[in-house]
């Protein structure tokens, strides 16, 4: 079960689409996959309980555990 309330995301925000994984190696590249497949509808949101992959900087990784505010916003593809 989502840790989210989608559905007041949905109302309150600017969202249009939002998708929901209980854990995925990037947000970002999952909302670019989506974007580049046309799966999506934008503004569309990317949330995760649980991101085991993510990339800063450079060559900088990092990892967000249970707890962690972690998403992608894509606003025009």
């Amino acid at each position: 079960m989502a840790a989210f309330d989608i559905d007041r995301l949905l109302a309150e925000t600017m969202a249009r689409h939002i998708e929901y994984r209980p854990e995925t190696k990037s947000t970002n590249d999952l909302a670019i996959e989506l974007a580049s497949n046309g799966a999506t509808v934008f503004p569309s949101l990317v949330i995760t309980d649980r991101q085991t992959g993510g990339r800063g900087r450079g060559a900088n990784h990092w990892w967000a555990a249970d707890g962690a505010l972690t998403f992608s916003l894509t606003v025009d593809a």
